[in-house]
């Protein structure tokens, strides 16, 4: 969908292999994957893809050595020059038929995570592509199931399915509608915000997130998101915050009785808060 709410038919392609994508990989300050266990996955991908390494720490992240070698290049953001415009300056010089972005926030699956996240895209029966967060294994109960809860398996995937970091999309559509070159805690939300563009299918990748951190860090990111939701238009309210926490508590409580674990309920009340009010305080910013 481009940002005058028109999609675009685009006709499927034949069963040949098709083109390899163009993905971009942000070695994020709070990365909290190695490299070496991403590529693990990433190098048995069959039919390839051009790779591009995008680091976010000044060109001082340690990257796996097949890693390295398997890049085109490896670029350094910087205020200046944000992960947004290198991926535009990318798209711009090359026919990859899809850009991919992801980071070291995100670890795949399993060997088809590529081939998952791309094969709608070059199908053309997709416009854009999400990947879902699953839990991470030894994670909190009460987020564990907050990420099922927003999750599902099965139902109509919707923008929030976009993981941090982690989304697919045609070239063209780049083209049309380029990432937002200002400041951005995350480069695919901030895409998907600026142009109010749903994810039409979602794959899956594993995404730390919150499931292992503490309850400040948790306020901390929650922060990052609420700041690029009101750079790009979807300010969170105050009352907004409120009622979510409230229902949220609500849910765990009912939770924590169904797992017979009623003695960790204690968490979610400095969980929620910390979630919730975090996108608040991060929204009340409101400018780059």
């Amino acid at each position: 969908m481009y940002p005058d709410g028109k999609w675009k038919i685009i006709e499927p392609m034949s069963d040949k292999f098709p083109p390899a994508p163009l993905l971009a990989v942000v070695l994020a300050p709070d990365g909290v994957f190695e490299t070496s266990d991403i590529w693990s996955i990433m190098h048995r991908q069959q039919g390839g893809f051009d790779l591009v390494i995008i680091d976010q720490n000044g060109g001082k992240t340690a990257v796996a050595a097949a890693m390295a070698r398997a890049a085109l290049k490896t670029e350094t953001a910087t205020a200046e020059n944000s992960v947004g415009k290198i991926i535009n300056a990318l798209v711009a010089q090359r026919e990859n038929p899809i850009v991919v972005i992801t980071s070291d926030r995100v670890c795949p699956t399993h060997d088809h995570w590529l081939k998952r996240l791309c094969d709608p895209l070059l199908r053309g029966v997709a416009e854009a592509c999400g990947g879902r967060e699953i839990p991470a294994p030894g994670g909190n109960y009460f987020i564990i199931e907050n990420l099922r809860t927003r999750f599902p398996r099965t139902g109509a995937p919707t923008a929030d399915c976009f993981s941090m970091d982690n989304c697919a999309v045609k070239r063209d559509t780049v083209l049309r509608a380029p990432f937002p070159e200002g400041r951005a805690n995350d480069a695919a939300a901030a895409w998907m915000l600026a142009y109010r563009i749903d994810a039409a299918y979602c794959t899956e990748a594993l995404v730390m997130r919150q499931t292992l951190l503490p309850v400040g860090e948790v306020y901390r990111q929650s922060k990052l998101k609420g700041e690029d939701m009101a750079v790009y238009g979807k300010v969170p309210g105050f009352i907004g915050a409120l009622a979510d926490a409230a229902r949220g508590l609500a849910h765990d409580i009912r939770f924590a009785f169904s797992i017979k674990k009623p003695q960790f309920l204690w968490y979610p009340f400095l969980y929620r808060p910390a979630l919730h009010f975090g996108f608040y305080a991060g929204g009340r910013r409101g400018s780059r």
